[in-house]
């Protein structure tokens, strides 16, 4: 699965434009760990939250929490 998911991150990195990804939980773990060089070990045990935005930039990660619409 990482090495799926990696290979889908150099494809997309190649264009230097910002992406937007919208994925599930456990996806979401694997690309941000990916990003920081994790192990498989360390990106499942990453933490995930629902109505969560994640900037992802070259040495760091931002959380952004998305304000409940009800």
């Amino acid at each position: 699965f990482k090495a799926r998911v990696s290979e889908f991150m150099n494809e997309i990195i190649q264009d230097q434009t910002p992406k937007l990804l919208i994925s599930h939980g456990i996806v979401n773990k694997f690309i941000r760990g990916i990003r920081m060089n994790l192990s498989g070990k360390e990106m499942i045990e990453l933490g995930e939250s629902q109505d969560t935005i994640y900037i992802l930039g070259d040495s760091e990660e931002k959380e952004i929490k998305v304000p409940s619409m009800g």
